[in-house]
C-alpha cells in the first residue's frame, strides 16, 4: 500500500508551489482589474468567447462519408401494342 502521509506530503508540496507561482499573476490582474475595471471584463469576455469557439472546433465531430450504393430495381418491359391495365373498383357519386 501506498503511504497515505507521504501522498499528502506531495500533493501539498505541489500546491503550494503551483500556488507560489500563480499568486503574483493574480496579484498583479487583481490591481489591473482595479484600476481598469471595464477593460479587465472585456478582456475575461473575450478570452471566455475564444474558449467556447475554440470547444467548438475541436469537438465538431467528423462528417461520416456514405457510400451511396445503387440498387437494382426490377422493371417490367412492354413491347408495342400491349399496355400496362390494372383493375379497381369504384363508386360513382353525383352531387346535386
Amino acid at each position: 500500500m501506498v503511504n497515505i502521509n507521504r501522498l499528502k506530503k506531495i500533493s501539498k508540496a505541489i500546491f503550494t508551489t503551483s500556488k507560489k507561482k500563480i499568486n503574483p499573476q493574480y496579484k498583479k490582474f487583481m490591481l489591473f482589474a482595479k484600476r481598469k475595471p471595464i477593460t479587465a471584463f472585456l478582456i475575461l469576455l473575450a478570452l471566455l468567447l475564444s474558449l467556447i469557439v475554440l470547444s467548438n472546433i475541436v469537438n465538431r465531430p467528423v462528417p461520416e462519408t456514405q457510400e451511396t450504393k445503387l440498387s437494382t430495381k426490377e422493371v417490367s418491359v412492354y413491347t408495342i401494342g400491349s399496355s400496362p391495365k390494372i383493375k379497381v373498383q369504384a363508386q360513382i357519386e353525383f352531387l346535386v
